[in-house]
């Protein structure tokens, strides 16, 4: 529970930033919609470890989360270089080489 509370807390923290992430071309429809994914599995999660469920049922639920995690992390691969840029919040990506040096880096760390 604790885990997703931080997972719930850092996907609000990007939420109440979208306004600056959209002002510089990184708030879209495809982070929008991958935000709004992991929200509802790990809103799902918490509701299933709040619940008495039979050991079977509660593995095959988080059976179930996991897989649609998996594949929501795999639709994050097209931005994951986002997550190694360094951006001032009033200017993102006047820098081309900053963009560089997070893909490689994005690359490397994927290898």
């Amino acid at each position: 529970m604790v885990s997703i509370d931080g997972i719930e807390k850092a996907l609000k923290q990007i939420n109440s930033q979208q306004y600056v992430l959209n002002i510089n071309g990184i708030y879209d429809e495809n982070l929008r919609s991958i935000l709004a994914d992991y929200s509802f599995e790990f809103y799902a999660a918490k509701l299933t470890l709040g619940r008495d469920y039979d050991k079977n049922d509660f593995w095959g639920l988080f059976d179930a989360i996991k897989q649609d995690l998996v594949k929501y992390i795999y639709n994050w691969v097209d931005i994951r270089y986002y997550n190694y840029c360094r951006f001032k919040p009033n200017y993102f990506y006047g820098d081309k080489t900053e963009i560089v040096r997070a893909m490689l880096e994005s690359e490397k760390s994927n290898k």
